[in-house]
């Protein structure tokens, strides 16, 4: 009876250890795949951050040109304006040259009549200094 107790002690141990051995086989297999599907959504996740890597590189390098651009742009904007008022302010110069030198030719013609006029004003005033004199001389020799 003992013999057959023992048997069946082993015989219910091996069932034991048959499920246990099945147990640990499908926790296993779960593991695994638990596992290859974590590490495919690692691989997934590692091609999305080098996209994104890539796009941003992409993206901060035609930023670095289209800043570039816009810089070049208002630069030739810059240089354009320069020119311009550069022309402008050369035009008024030589506006305000001509001006200038053309009162100053009007000045001198006038301060040369003036000149002219207060020779003739003193030419004038010597001769009635010269018929006062000599109204004068008249008058004595009248009185005389």
């Amino acid at each position: 009876v003992e013999l057959d107790a023992l048997r069946q002690e082993v015989k219910r141990h091996e069932k034991e250890r048959l499920v246990a051995d099945n147990d640990h086989s499908t926790t296993k297999a779960l593991l695994d795949r638990q596992i290859s599907n974590l590490q495919k959504l690692l691989e997934e996740r590692e091609a999305v951050v080098k996209e994104l890597e890539a796009s941003k590189e992409t993206e901060l390098t035609e930023m670095r040109t289209k800043l570039q651009n816009m810089r070049n742009d208002d630069d030739a904007k810059l240089q354009k304006e320069r020119e311009e008022h550069k022309t402008k302010y050369e035009e008024l110069k030589t506006k305000s040259d001509e001006k200038i030198r053309s009162l100053k030719e009007e000045l001198n013609a006038k301060l040369t009549e003036a000149k002219v006029l207060e020779e003739r004003i003193d030419g004038f005033k010597q001769s009635e200094a010269r018929l006062s004199s000599t109204l004068n001389e008249y008058k004595a020799r009248v009185t005389e």
